[in-house]
This record gives structure tokens, C-alpha cells and sequence, in this order.
């Protein structure tokens, strides 16, 4: 017959011990106290975590109460599916008590109108942008463009909850009004999204069109990119000698997303007013058929000037 190991021992002396303090309990521990009166069932509440086994002896009465997984569900804005108008609802209010710099404006009252709706989906998660727009009543100058504000709800298990809203972020359009076929907001980024909005002018027959894309930069909105993408020297979109772009984002490991720029066409800038934007071609008015454009943290620059 073998020795018992240390380990054996350990707990052959904690078992001695154990059952002592038990038969303790159980002879010493009546049903009355000292002074004769009768003691209340003793009463146990433990909280366990989750699968957990306990084991207890007690003279009285033991419940164990065993809590859920300790999330804490978030309040959300908006309660199940997606609802367009109660989204438009808690923006508007947001639009009416916010203030807006009338200098340069006009006094309120002030209308806003949506603009569209769009859908963005992350790699871990999904959120719904509304655009909305903000003019005074009397405001159809050439130059009155309206502001354009965006809020941010995202997913939740429980419904979408507002996370950002971007009130006056942008001011642009004419006539006091703003062409929502302008606008796109779209990924540009692991965890960021842009606004593009397109622009042109027509002068003595040519036509000149361009880009712009601004972005959430800290805690307001900047302008990150602007590039000319089109051009024409006729009015008529068949007619003369013209070029055009194409944008495509191309995903990146981390950070901002780099943009493809790729150009057909005739490839001659006919800027009538001589201008020249460096970075679609050179001075003598050749433009290049294709641009990449990298974040540097501020705007977005071409890669080869990139540093």
C-alpha cells in the first residue's frame, strides 16, 4: 500500500477540517437563540456568473440568483426597423433650435427640406445618413446657397441611435436652392465617410464642371479634395471637344481610402480664362489620363507629391 502523495494529504486534513466545522454548525446552530425566542429561517442571495456551479450547506433557506451576460443595452432614438420619418422628425428639431449666422444668410424663419438619404455599410458596422437643407423663406439670389446639414444614426440591436449631426456643415447650391443629384456620401474610409458634391458653370460656350469632397476632420467638416472632372467647348454635351472623369475609391489596410481618377476623352485643357489646375495636367494644357490621390491627413494630395 503507497504513501499518500502531499497533495493527498492536503486534502485528506482540509476534509477532517471541513466536516468538524460542519457538525459544528449543525449542533450548535438550533432553531431558537439565546433568549429563547425562535430564530427566522436563515436567507442567502448569491449571484453567480453565468454556468457557474455553487455548492453551499446552510441551515435556513439559500437562493441563488444567476444575472444575464452584464451588457448594458443602450437607449436608442429610434425603436426597431429603420423609420425615414421619425429620423427626419429628431433632425428637424435639432434644425430648429440650432442658430445660424445670418450676415451672410438671411433671418429666419428658416425651411429645411431633405435632400436623400443614404445607406452606408462599414466593415463592422451599418448607418443611415439623412442631408438636409436650410434657407431662409425670401432667398433666391444667383449667389444664395443654403446650408446643408447631415445626421448620422447607426444600427443597434435594439433599433438606430443619432450618433453625429452635422448642423451647417456645408454651404452650397444657388437660387437658394440645392440639386440633390449633386450629392453623394459614400466610405471613404474604415471608419470615416465623405460628401461629394458636383459643380459647373457654363461661360461663352464652354462648359466646366468639377468636384468636391468634404469630410468630418476632427469635430467639423472640411474640404479635403477638389478636382475640374469635366470639360467641354460647346454647351452641348455631344458636340466639341470635350473630357470627363471617373472616381473610384480603392480600399486601404487602415485610415482613409487612396482615389483613382482615371480621364477620357481629348485630353487639352481649353480653360478660356487660362486657368490651370495642377493637378489634373501640366502647363501646356496636357492632361494626364489617370491620378492617384492619397490622404496626408489633412487634404488629399496626388501620390506623387505625396509625402
Amino acid at each position: 500500500m503507497s504513501l499518500p502523495s502531499p497533495v493527498e494529504k492536503a486534502s485528506w486534513i482540509a476534509g477532517i477540517v471541513g466536516t468538524f466545522f460542519v457538525a459544528y454548525s449543525f449542533f450548535t446552530d438550533d432553531s431558537s437563540s439565546k433568549d429563547g425566542s425562535e430564530k427566522s429561517p436563515q436567507s442567502i442571495i448569491q449571484n453567480a456568473g453565468n454556468y457557474s456551479t455553487q455548492v453551499g450547506i446552510n441551515s435556513g433557506t439559500l437562493v441563488i440568483t444567476t444575472p444575464g451576460d452584464g451588457k448594458i443595452e443602450e437607449p436608442v432614438d429610434i425603436q426597431g426597423s429603420w423609420n425615414q420619418a421619425a429620423a427626419l422628425e429628431i433632425a428637424i428639431k435639432k434644425l430648429q433650435n440650432a442658430k445660424f449666422e445670418e450676415e451672410n444668410f438671411g433671418p429666419p424663419p428658416f425651411t429645411h427640406e431633405l435632400v436623400g438619404e443614404y445607406n452606408l455599410l462599414y466593415k463592422d458596422r451599418q448607418t443611415i445618413i439623412l442631408s438636409i437643407t436650410t434657407q431662409p423663406l425670401d432667398f433666391e439670389c444667383h449667389a444664395c446657397a443654403p446650408y446643408l446639414s447631415f445626421f448620422e444614426f447607426e444600427k443597434r440591436s435594439r433599433g438606430w441611435r443619432l450618433i453625429h449631426s452635422d448642423i451647417a456643415a456645408i454651404q452650397s447650391g444657388s437660387w437658394g436652392g440645392f440639386f440633390s443629384h449633386n450629392l453623394s456620401i459614400r466610405v471613404i474610409g474604415s471608419n470615416q465617410y465623405g460628401v461629394f458634391i458636383e459643380d459647373g458653370y457654363t461661360a461663352q460656350g464652354q462648359t466646366t464642371a468639377g468636384t468636391v469632397l468634404y469630410s468630418r476632420i476632427g469635430d467639423r467638416f472640411r474640404q479635403i479634395l477638389s478636382l475640374a472632372t469635366y470639360e467641354s467647348t460647346s454647351m452641348l454635351i455631344d458636340e466639341g471637344e470635350s473630357w470627363n472623369s471617373t472616381i473610384t475609391l480603392i480600399p486601404t489596410d487602415m485610415g482613409f481610402y487612396d482615389i483613382l481618377v482615371e480621364r477620357q476623352g481629348n485630353l487639352r485643357w481649353h480653360n478660356i480664362n487660362g486657368e490651370m489646375i495642377e493637378d489634373i495636367g501640366d502647363k501646356k494644357g496636357n492632361i494626364r489620363p489617370k491620378d492617384i490621390f492619397k490622404f496626408d491627413g489633412s487634404v488629399y494630395r496626388r501620390s506623387d507629391l505625396f509625402k
